[in-house]
């Protein structure tokens, strides 16, 4: 065991958060490391950062109460889905050795295996598109913009609302969709893109989008909005997920998980949606639109031109992810496409026996010309013989005398 505390006027408890890019990891971490600190005082852990100070100040020579707090901890939080358990257990750990203090592997082993289970479980329920429907209809421009964004790209939420207006290519269909590294959660570049029904959307948005973010900015005192945000979408998850919960609670699709208290239909659903709507058309490709790496390294590594392919599969089935587009609206379409195949077929049947009755008649063609030919040369070959032998006739004529030509 050792216990290398580090000096807090140089450095507070929680300053190695920072480290950290994701927000919402850090909320994750703040939260566990506030229930075990309010678990040991049995009071409210705020401000946390003294709190959190003053626990390292009290027990970073006791090696021993703090195992005995973290044992604690585990009992309170055993209701806990198990993976919650382990995250909020890792956290407190990293915590302890960002300050300098290291238990023994041992101890943290033997906690981890007091966790049964490693997997989520809250239920989630995955919307059909009749359900879909009724909660884009009752959102706000803006939510319903990005909510059929997540829907037709299979981005996850924290891309989308890191987007800028420029990463999106309207010029091309369907319109491309290009995810920086910087936004990913695997920290790699891709692409995907959004349907027709997501286009209109969001170019809907983009007209009043100069309006919006003129009014946040003059409503926001606290958080000092700017009026540079060059976002896509310009506001937080928090406030996209208020637009969600808000629509599911009007159209009665707000049920929560009775154990673990969350939604059933959480805007990650719609990345499920994509996923299984697409899947069934290409495992490979719409694992990697979602942006799944071992994917992602495939595709880009079997075809040629990547990008073109994905496109062309996203084009053939974007239809599977429309919400607002009628069920027979779609038949129809089909059945457009497959008479259009129809009579291309017969056309090139046509074509193709076209072709074969031409070239039959060329081959014709060529074996009499071949054959007026050969007479030609013959007939050519008598005209000389002929004209050879009235020459031979005449000389003998010459020779016997004029009385004989004369005859």
């Amino acid at each position: 065991m050792k216990t290398r505390r580090r000096c807090l006027g140089k450095m507070q408890a929680l300053d190695y958060l920072k480290q950290f890019e994701s927000r919402s990891t850090i909320h994750v971490y703040m939260a566990a490391i506030k229930k075990f600190l309010e678990t040991i005082y049995n009071a409210e852990a705020e401000p946390l950062e003294e709190f959190a100070d003053r626990y390292l100040r009290e027990r970073s020579k006791n090696l021993q109460q703090i195992q005995e707090d973290i044992q604690g901890f585990i009992t309170v939080i055993k209701d806990m889905p198990p993976k919650t358990r382990r995250t909020y257990l890792g956290a407190v750990k990293i915590f302890l050795l960002e300050n300098g203090i290291e238990l023994p592997q041992l101890f943290w082993r033997r906690l981890k295996g007091r966790i049964k289970g490693a997997g989520a479980v809250s239920e989630e329920k995955v919307p059909n598109k009749l359900q879909l429907r009724a909660v884009m209809m009752h959102l706000p421009v803006q939510g319903k913009a990005l909510f059929l964004t997540l829907l037709s790209s299979g981005m996850r939420i924290g891309e989308a609302l890191k987007l800028r207006i420029d990463d999106l290519d309207f010029s091309t269909d369907p319109v491309t969709v290009h995810i920086r590294a910087e936004y990913t959660k695997t920290g790699e570049k891709r692409l995907t893109f959004i349907s027709r029904e997501a286009k209109e959307a969001v170019q809907e948005w983009l007209k009043v989008r100069g309006q919006y973010v003129k009014a946040a900015v003059e409503k926001s005192h606290l958080h000092g909005k700017k009026a540079e945000d060059e976002r896509l979408f310009p506001f937080t998850s928090v406030n996209a997920r208020v637009m969600w919960r808000n629509a599911l609670n009007k159209t009665g699709n707000g049920q929560v998980d009775p154990r673990t208290k969350r939604m059933l239909m959480r805007p990650h659903v719609l990345r499920k949606f994509f996923r299984g709507m697409l899947g069934k058309q290409g495992v490979d490709m719409a694992e990697c639109l979602m942006g799944h790496r071992g994917y992602l390294t495939e595709v880009y590594r079997k075809y040629p031109d990547p990008e073109k392919t994905l496109a062309e599969f996203y084009k053939q089935n974007e239809h599977l992810l429309w919400v607002f587009t009628e069920a027979d609206e779609i038949t129809k379409k089909q059945q457009e496409l497959d008479d259009r195949l129809r009579t291309l077929q017969a056309l090139n049947e046509k074509l193709q026996l076209e072709n074969m009755e031409l070239k039959a008649k060329v081959n014709a063609l060529e074996r009499q010309i071949a054959e007026l030919n050969e007479k030609w040369q013959r007939l050519d070959q008598n005209t000389k013989e002929l004209i050879e032998s009235k020459e031979h006739i005449l000389r003998m004529l010459k020779e016997k005398g004029p009385q004989y030509i004369e005859a």
